[in-house]
């Protein structure tokens, strides 16, 4: 985990705090991901900044993981917060994650780095557990002549299958 004040440097000059953040993602939230995370399924937002998104879900538990020190006073009551490197999910137990979500972070870690990400994040999905892929997304990022998070939509584009191998080696 590189240190917290190269961290909150970033923060301070790349993300600054902004309401329509909030606005935003409660919208998302009304529109789309409530058909898609029922009310006892437990939701991993993976590096989640200021928890807008994770903030937003109405779900049995809501767990958030940055390497940012500072998000943790940005959690809403009941957000389950943990420090750490995003690799590191050792403190989640196998299967118990139903909706794991990552925005705006994928494109920021190496690709080495992100594959071990998803690799240590598949068995805590549950049996129904997901890292959902939004084909619009896809689909307007491949129209656009402008392409600055490539890694992120080319985890979109895949499943997490093409990968990591399968639990019988595959």
């Amino acid at each position: 985990m590189p240190g917290a004040s190269s961290v909150d440097a970033y923060f301070e000059s790349r993300l600054p705090p902004d309401v329509r953040r909030t606005v935003l993602w409660r919208t998302l939230w009304d529109a789309h991901f409530r058909f898609l995370i029922g009310s006892t399924d437990t939701v991993l937002d993976l590096g989640a900044g200021y928890c807008a998104f994770i903030n937003a879900v109405r779900a049995g538990r809501r767990l958030a993981v940055d390497q940012w020190p500072g998000f943790t006073a940005h959690a809403a009551l009941g957000v389950e917060t943990h420090v750490a490197d995003l690799a590191d999910l050792d403190w989640l137990s196998n299967g118990s994650v139903d909706f794991a979500f990552a925005s705006n972070v994928f494109e920021h870690i190496p690709l080495a780095g992100l594959i071990t990400i998803l690799a240590r994040l598949r068995p805590k999905l549950s049996a129904r557990g997901r890292l959902p892929v939004h084909p619009f997304l896809i689909r307007a990022y491949l129209a656009s002549p402008f392409k600055p998070l490539a890694k992120q939509m080319l985890v979109l584009a895949a499943p997490v299958s093409a990968f990591i191998a399968t639990k019988d080696g595959a």
